[in-house]
């Protein structure tokens, strides 16, 4: 059974990222960090910085949720899967501030342009 349980959240982390879209900064294409970190485009970095932390935050939610799920669980291991779930939340809350500092700092950059 246990075994069984971690298969299947191994399985979940493995295929959920790849059904993941990176996230757009223009609706018709997606943006690409590398040519905006050459070219020096600060407002585009802020918008794609911003977006990440917006998806970080959204992830964090699910995990909460997945957190509060678990709680209610009988299953045997449930206990470690909401430590899991809410190690998970804490470490999406600190990319989305990650990324909330670098939305500041590229702002400012474009701005002294």
């Amino acid at each position: 059974m246990e075994n069984t349980i971690f298969r299947l959240l191994f399985l979940i982390f493995l295929i959920f990222p790849m059904t993941q879209k990176p996230p757009t900064v223009h609706a018709d294409a997606p943006f690409d960090v590398k040519k905006a970190i050459s070219a020096g485009d600060h407002r585009g970095l802020a918008e794609y910085y911003r977006a990440q932390a917006t998806a970080e935050r959204k992830a964090a939610e699910r995990h909460d949720q997945m957190r509060l799920e678990y709680q209610k669980s009988a299953a045997p291991h449930a206990h470690n899967l909401v430590l899991h779930c809410h190690e998970l939340y804490l470490l999406s809350l600190k990319q989305a501030k990650t990324y909330d500092w670098l939305t500041i700092q590229e702002e400012r950059l474009g701005a002294v342009k």
